[in-house]
């Protein structure tokens, strides 16, 4: 089978969530025969470019994000009922020279890795009768949820806009589409009910599941990761700073690791003169703070899809505290897999699994053995095998 995977970033390096799902999906592609990853968007850095090309894959990177440049794509767009997101990187010129690299490439299916990308569906469909939409989260709710619980008010006429711009994408391009694939049966169920789509599939999220090794847990330290450039898991951030204070002051929390890229200015602020918080920044690797962690926690009040986060915290077998938000569309039972607090009784429970540490074992162990069975590479090749070629 020869496939095209379009993508909006970079799967090298796998620095955040969006990538990790890209990263997965061309290694499952390219299980079933010779895939042409086109990557669009923000250019990855020269390093990865080189191992890119190394591999067969083309970048086109998108415009430089100039105040007149925004007006002069974003406007048009919103105007149009086009993709916002997608007005940085897909010009008219743009979209001519990758339609001419897929139809160059003769595909049996092309595979268009973004909601904001469907915007190229109809383009596609001239030169290859089998397009496959696959999205990350149902961004129309996700960005909705944003704009319902931020208390900013620029932030929340931003992503209310959004939430409406995405909106009219999916109605508009996602039924062209021979599929549209989700990361969970909530995301799905929400295109059949929200979109009335007839044809849609469930294609998990998935993590490396490492042998697991000795390390020994820093006793009292709580670890969330992720890309802080997402508002989801800066406002997270946030709230265990604030959650931190009185923790530490107890005696419960020995430190608080926020790891991972783009910490923002606010979470600077919160965290600055606090010893016990650690704001990383970009590091080599997540996975030492996962498995020294007695707590992986993510306090998530918005967004969609499932967390990445908190599959990688289980994968690692480390016990794991979430809202029910941040469990939506794993399939967990709250308890036994992972703890599920709402964000009102989120400290009483982090305090409490840090001095319990017989069920944070129970939970990293049930949690890990969970997971592997339904959120391993194996899992999403089979699916996508299964969707593409059938059995």
């Amino acid at each position: 089978m020869r496939t095209t995977y379009l993508c909006p970033y970079s799967p090298i390096p796998r620095h955040f969530g969006g990538a990790f799902r890209v990263e997965a999906m061309w290694r499952a592609l390219e299980a079933l025969g010779e895939v042409q990853l086109l990557v669009l968007g923000d250019p990855p850095p020269l390093e990865a470019r080189l191992e890119l090309r190394r591999r067969g894959a083309v970048v086109f990177p998108s415009r430089r994000n100039r105040p007149l440049t925004w007006l002069r794509t974003r406007v048009p767009a919103w105007l149009r009922g086009e993709s916002i997101p997608a007005s940085r990187f897909l010009s008219r010129r743009r979209v001519a020279r990758v339609v001419a690299r897929v139809a160059g490439f003769h595909p049996d299916v092309v595979v268009v890795g973004d909601t904001y990308l469907s915007v190229l569906v109809p383009e596609l469909l001239r030169m290859c009768p089998r397009v496959i939409v696959d999205t990350h989260n149902l961004d129309s709710v996700a960005h909705a949820r944003v704009a319902a619980s931020s208390r900013d008010l620029l932030r929340k006429l931003a992503f209310g806009a959004l939430a409406r711009n995405t909106a009219k994408v999916e109605r508009r391009f996602f039924p062209l589409a021979e599929q549209v694939w989700a990361v969970s049966d909530t995301d799905a169920e929400g295109y059949r009910r929200i979109l009335g789509l007839p044809r849609v599939a469930v294609v998990p999220n998935v993590v490396e599941f490492p042998d697991l090794r000795e390390v020994e847990e820093e006793p009292g330290s709580v670890v969330m990761t992720g890309s802080y450039s997402y508002w989801p898991n800066a406002d997270a951030a946030l709230r265990l700073i604030r959650m931190s204070r009185d923790l530490h002051a107890r005696g419960v929390l020995a430190r608080l690791y926020l790891v991972g890229i783009a910490p923002t200015p606010e979470m600077i602020r919160a965290a600055r003169g606090l010893d016990h918080v650690v704001v990383t920044g970009k590091v080599p690797e997540v996975r030492p703070y996962l498995e020294r962690a007695a707590v992986v926690a993510a306090p998530i009040a918005a967004g969609s899809g499932t967390r990445l986060k908190i599959l990688e915290g289980l994968a690692l077998a480390r016990p794991v505290l979430t809202t029910p938000v941040g469990a939506e569309g794993l399939g967990l039972e709250p308890g036994v897999h992972a703890d599920v607090a709402d964000l009102a009784d989120f400290p009483a429970r982090l305090a409490a699994l840090l001095v319990d540490p017989v069920r944070r074992r129970a939970l990293g162990r049930a949690g890990r053995e969970w997971a592997e069975r339904r959120f391993s590479l194996e899992a999403m090749e089979r699916r996508v095998r299964e969707e593409l070629v059938g059995g």
